[in-house]
């Protein structure tokens, strides 16, 4: 009683206030969300609370988990770990570079990467956002570190949004309800699983201020901010914006399944409908061409990249009926306030409305895909290397904001001291369950429960530990719950017990996910900074590019350091690029080309000049420090070489079949006019006239070479131009010359 009453007078000072013309009172926080709801529901000092608080507390855990665990601002440590560290962050240098080189290097076409190639995607995939900018300020070997700036930026503004929404949608929901959930959202299993792939937190932080505009489209039929959002979310990341344009076909199609009744029996109804059917048709129609200068070249980039290698349909008749569950299910596990208030009150008659009732179904649409894998698959647009659950990050904001409606107007009762007592002690013993299990888990089985940052992929074992803290974070957060929805716990007590289980939450998923990382890769992603010691050491003015002798350090990083290079890895890699560069010799698996391999013909046609860490006879050393080395290789050609006019005629095409000595040996009749490739056949083990053979484990091969003058000998185990991240013959050879090994691959 005492609630309503308040939220009443609230109401009618508002609505007076609102009356007087030009009232200069108003914050700037208040006129966003009185443009966002068409008028304004609370006092200045209030609408603050609710929307700097969040960004302000998810910031200030942040810092406190670097300062306990010596991370970056506080120490060297780095969140960042395999896509974040082998793709994102040498981009960001690359694109550092953009900023700093003028026309050396643009996001149209950079020498940066794959040969030469155009940055557009990639940059729309990985580094289209305001933060992204920030990088102008940053130097090069701490960007590893100044990622984990960037991670907690895009983590407060998606408390931000959140609170917006909340705040927007949910008129009912008082200030700490928003506060709490708002700052659930960041710290979510997405986040967690999710944040080295850092553009994916801007579709995070843009997903509440969706719903505001969709919500504004269909029910007050105002169009203009679902067209902002939904054309800066394709701006944003292209990629995943695909699998929000899902979503939004989905509230559409459930906005008109619940209206259908009405539709029937009320004609003005039809009309209104109508009206709105046409604002969306048209909404999207304005905001797909505003964005047609992203996603057009994008999508054209993306067909021909190397990840559309198989058609939808083909990928769905391949599909598992159970998507990976190890490490999908994962994604859910970080909230488990939002499956206690879902399970204990939600469904809850009288909180029953159709818009309700929407986003409930929504949200159960969006949970098929974590059960059904071809499902799963569409969703991720027909198929998905690793990160199977891309889209979740709807999911669980869906799951906070139906929260939202069990948490309005729960009017407070006067409870008994006994019963107060009892749920006190059942909360508290709750809270000290969870704290000691986590603490358990973080000291005797680390490793195992962060498997995921370890391969990409979850296991038995690690879905075990997870489930098990899940399952007694669910049971603290609905003992607490329970007790305010009986009336024994007052709102302050409730939001304060369920705030302490959020930090002990947050705190054991950030051991597992993030601090955890940062402490297993500290000496690798020391070296990772070290490398770009070398970078701008070379003075020479002619067109070269560099290559590296082994893979020791990610294929972006040359292009990272500011050289021309032949590798790239995104998924944007092209296919026919690839398999060219596999089929005169160099490195490619999955979606990578590596600097790594080729001959000292295909370098030099590539106009490669330099290598790091290699050297062989007559190269001279030109730079050397305590992280690397570089030499310049002793054959190189320029950029442009003039053929004879019939040099290539009939060669539209390098031979097939896999069999990269004979690619070597057309090259070179077909540039120099001569033969200087040489194949060699085992002198024991086995004999094949074509070259080709395969042997079974075990299997010795002995070869008998005279060398009696220079001469650079090539090994080659190729089987066929596929880009498999594995092959059977890896790490199965050992070379030995003379009896003396000389390596193994």
């Amino acid at each position: 009683m005492k609630d309503r009453m308040e939220s009443n007078q609230t109401a009618s000072v508002t609505e007076e206030s609102s009356k007087v013309p030009g009232d200069k009172a108003l914050s700037a926080g208040e006129r966003i969300l009185s443009s966002l709801r068409g008028h304004i529901h609370r006092p200045s000092g209030t609408t603050l609370l609710r929307l700097l608080l969040p960004p302000m507390l998810v910031t200030a855990i942040m810092l406190v988990m670097s300062a306990i665990h010596k991370m970056y601002p506080f120490g060297t440590g780095a969140m960042s770990w395999c896509d974040m560290s082998q793709q994102v962050v040498p981009l960001l240098n690359q694109f550092k570079d953009m900023l700093e080189s003028g026309s050396e290097s643009s996001v149209f076409f950079s020498f940066k990467a794959g040969s030469g190639m155009s940055m557009y995607g990639v940059y729309f995939f990985n580094l289209a956002s305001p933060f992204t900018y920030l990088v102008k300020f940053v130097r090069r070997e701490d960007m590893l570190m100044f990622a984990n700036v960037l991670i907690t930026l895009k983590m407060a503004c998606c408390a931000l949004t959140s609170s917006i929404c909340f705040t927007a949608c949910r008129k009912k929901l008082g200030t700490g309800a928003v506060i709490l959930l708002s700052v659930m959202y960041p710290f979510c299993g997405y986040a967690m699983l999710y944040y080295q792939n850092i553009p994916w937190l801007d579709m995070m932080y843009l997903f509440p201020l969706l719903i505001i505009a969709l919500k504004r489209l269909f029910a007050d039929h105002k169009p203009l901010m679902y067209i902002i959002v939904l054309a800066y979310s394709m701006y944003a990341d292209f990629y995943i914006c695909a699998m929000l344009i899902i979503f939004v076909l989905l509230y559409a199609g459930t906005y008109m399944l619940l209206n259908a009744n009405v539709i029937k029996t009320d004609p003005s109804a039809r009309k209104n409908i109508f009206r709105t059917g046409r604002n969306f048709f048209i909404g999207s129609l304005i905001a797909a061409l505003i964005s047609a200068f992203v996603w057009l070249p994008c999508f054209m980039q993306y067909r021909t990249s190397i990840r559309t290698t198989k058609t939808l349909r083909t990928v769905l008749s391949e599909s598992d009926m159970v998507p990976p569950y190890t490490t999908m299910l994962p994604v859910l596990l970080c909230t488990g306030f939002a499956a206690a208030v879902l399970l204990v009150d939600v469904f809850s008659k009288r909180r029953r409305s159709r818009g309700n009732d929407q986003m409930l179904i929504l949200l159960g649409l969006t949970l098929i895909p974590f059960a059904i894998e071809p499902i799963n698959k569409v969703w991720h647009l027909g198929s998905y290397i690793c990160f199977p659950g891309r889209f979740g990050y709807m999911t669980i904001y869906l799951a906070l904001y139906c929260c939202g409606y069990a948490l309005e107007s729960i009017p407070e009762r006067k409870p008994t001291a006994a019963k107060y007592v009892i749920w006190s002690i059942l909360s508290v013993a709750a809270l000290i369950l969870f704290r000691k299990h986590s603490d358990t888990i973080l000291k005797d089985d680390h490793k195992q429960v962060s498997k995921y940052v370890n391969s990409l992929w979850g296991d038995e074992g690690s879905l075990k530990l997870l489930l098990g803290l899940f399952f007694i974070a669910v049971i603290a957060y609905a003992v607490i719950y329970l007790a305010y929805r009986k009336g024994v716990f007052g709102k302050t007590v409730f939001l304060c017990l369920s705030g302490l289980m959020l930090i002990l939450e947050v705190s054991s998923n950030m051991n597992i996910y993030m601090t955890f990382p940062a402490e297993e890769n500290a000496e690798l992603n020391v070296k990772r900074g070290n490398i770009y010691s070398i970078s701008g050491k070379i003075e020479d003015d002619s067109f070269w590019r560099m290559k590296s002798y082994s893979k020791v350090f990610d294929n972006n990083i040359i292009g990272a350091m500011g050289y021309n290079t032949i590798s790239h890895y995104t998924s944007l890699t092209d296919k026919n690029y690839a398999t060219a560069m596999k089929t005169m010799g160099y490195s490619t698996n999955g979606l990578e080309v590596a600097s790594v391999g080729g001959t000292r013909l295909t370098d030099a046609l590539l106009s490669v000049r330099y290598e790091i860490n290699g050297g062989i006879s007559h190269s001279t050393e030109v730079y050397k420090d305590s992280n690397a080395f570089i030499h310049r290789l002793p054959d190189y050609l320029p950029m442009g070489i003039i053929l004879d006019r019939n040099a290539l005629d009939g060669a539209e095409e390098l031979p097939g079949g896999g069999d990269r000595a004979e690619v070597q040996r057309f090259i070179s009749e077909r540039i120099f006019g001569e033969n200087i490739i040489e194949r060699y056949q085992p002198a024991e083990g086995l004999d094949n006239s074509s070259g080709k053979f395969r042997v079974s484990a075990g299997t010795t091969l002995h070869y008998t070479i005279d060398v009696t003058d220079e001469r650079t000998i090539y090994l080659d185990c190729c089987d066929g131009m596929s880009t498999r991240y594995k092959e059977s013959f890896f790490d199965a050879i050992n070379v030995t010359v003379n009896g003396n090994p000389r390596g193994s691959g």
